[in-house]
């Protein structure tokens, strides 16, 4: 369809497909400044939209491709590095929730093995609790 194209059709319309492309990724930041938490995973399936877009769109300026492609990669990398970021809070949030409950299941244990009536062993059961 492209080769059937003047000149100045297949410059408008490889304008217009510039003009989609720059639309989504407008889509996409607006997703990472949305309110917290950040849905990852719709950005990502977002981002595949638009690797699409640049494979299948044409035509499309070389040159407005290679600036729209340098954009887009910027936008993902920074993504990628929110993303392990998030990641390393929550595993250090998770670690230090896992070692509080630990410590506390210690504790009962030690209580529950000191016991001697019920008391004690209602108090150590009432600490897992």
């Amino acid at each position: 369809m492209t080769q059937d194209l003047d000149r100045e059709q297949w410059t408008q319309l490889a304008k217009a497909n510039a003009e989609v492309i720059r639309g989504e990724m407008d889509k996409l930041k607006g997703l990472l400044k949305g309110e917290p938490p950040i849905l990852f995973a719709e950005f990502w399936a977002q981002a595949r939209e638009i690797t699409s877009m640049f494979k299948s769109f044409k035509p499309l300026e070389a040159e407005t491709r290679e600036t729209l492609w340098a954009e887009f990669h910027e936008v993902c990398e920074a993504t990628h590095k929110l993303q392990e970021g998030d990641r390393s809070r929550r595993r250090e949030a998770s670690t230090q929730c896992r070692e509080t409950i630990m410590a506390a299941i210690q504790v009962a244990a030690e209580r529950l093995a000191a016991a001697e009536d019920l008391e004690g062993v209602d108090a150590a059961h009432g600490m897992l609790n």
